[in-house]
């Protein structure tokens, strides 16, 4: 669930037709996925800019688009919604 006032963005990148989730497009539809979908370059720059480890990554920012968290790897729904409400108060 996406949490009040908060923004939700997709970054499509590491895109590979071996994958389960290829094509992206499909697996977003699929997966009911609604914000926006950003697509990374072939080289994929974007993910490597915010420094991913692994593979979901989450970048966490704030209203001036300053970085505040970092995960990697699939978190639990509970452990998602603490981290967020953190990065709210910071």
């Amino acid at each position: 669930a996406q949490p009040d006032g908060m923004d939700i963005y997709a970054v499509s990148t590491a895109v590979s037709d071996g994958r389960g989730n290829f094509p992206p497009r499909d697996w977003f539809a699929a997966e009911g996925w609604s914000s926006p979908v950003l697509r990374d370059d072939l080289n994929n720059a974007a993910v490597f800019a915010y420094g991913a480890g692994g593979f979901p990554f989450v970048v966490y920012l704030d209203g001036e688009n300053r970085v505040l968290a970092r995960s990697a790897g699939e978190l639990p729904a509970d452990v998602i919604g603490k981290l967020t409400v953190t990065v709210e108060r910071t």
